[in-house]
């Protein structure tokens, strides 16, 4: 996919959590319906900063 997503805690419990997160595997049925929802820009446009 080539995202990534970096999340920033200072919480012990939210660091641990953080860490499971990069543990889930979706099925091909998830990623299918992620996609639907959130389709691939048609235009290559970096997103806007504020």
């Amino acid at each position: 996919m080539g995202v990534w997503i970096e999340a920033k805690s200072s919480n012990t419990k939210h660091v641990i959590n953080n860490v499971k997160a990069a543990d889930i595997q979706l099925a091909e049925e998830d990623l299918a319906k992620i996609d639907s929802v959130y389709p691939e820009p048609s235009v290559s446009e970096p997103l806007a900063l504020w």
